[in-house]
């Protein structure tokens, strides 16, 4: 008796830019997602489903979101909600430094609902509805999780295991291991959210 191993992988579908420059509120490039369907048929050849986290510039671009479409209808692909708030509107001023600005939860819970349901009325527009969600630079929590309870999402794919970073207001999820989790919803009427942290391993001791 064989048995068979399902191998899933995500990728952070998202504008091209310099990570090393400012955060750009416009005119990043999508030209990498034109390349999606080469590597999904290179994914599907090892057995691989995939889950592309989208954000609002691949979603609204024509021919980015035309390729988002034609994988959404995919069998081994689901196409999930990815957000930077740095270019998704609404653009209000925000009381900070740049990279705290960078983590969509340490904006205020109005502001960070109003900058998700920009993205997912993206989504409705271009006919995909999102159920998993992963937050830009690993951010969620708080207003973003009401907001996933409310609109239906059931996995939240933002914990990085183990790992925090050195910028100002990054999340910390040093005290996270590997284990999935459930997050209660805000009111009964709503379905649990599961917390599905990213797969992490330590290459080299001390661990």
């Amino acid at each position: 008796m064989t048995q068979q191993v399902l191998v899933m992988t995500s990728v952070d579908t998202e504008e091209e830019w310099d990570w090393d420059g400012p955060f750009p509120e416009s005119g990043a490039s999508v030209d990498n997602v034109l390349r999606l369907p080469v590597f999904q048929d290179l994914c599907a050849s090892y057995g691989m489903r995939t889950t592309y986290f989208a954000n609002l510039p691949v979603i609204e671009h024509p021919s980015s979101r035309r390729v988002i479409q034609g994988l959404a209808r995919r069998e081994d692909v689901e196409v999930g909600m990815h957000i930077h708030p740095w270019h998704t509107p609404p653009l209000v001023p925000f009381r900070g430094s740049a990279a705290m600005a960078s983590f969509l939860h340490n904006h205020p819970p109005e502001v960070a609902r109003a900058k998700l349901e920009a993205v997912h009325a993206a989504f409705r527009s271009a006919g995909i509805v999102p159920t998993s969600f992963r937050g830009g630079r690993y951010s969620s929590g708080g207003a973003i999780h009401a907001f996933l309870h409310e609109r239906g999402f059931v996995a939240d794919c933002s914990v990085v295991p183990y790992t925090t970073w050195p910028d100002d207001g990054a999340p910390d999820f040093r005290e996270r291991n590997l284990f999935p989790t459930r997050v209660a919803p805000p009111r009964e009427d709503l379905k649990p959210l599961w917390e599905i942290p990213l797969s992490l391993g330590f290459s080299r001791r001390p661990f």
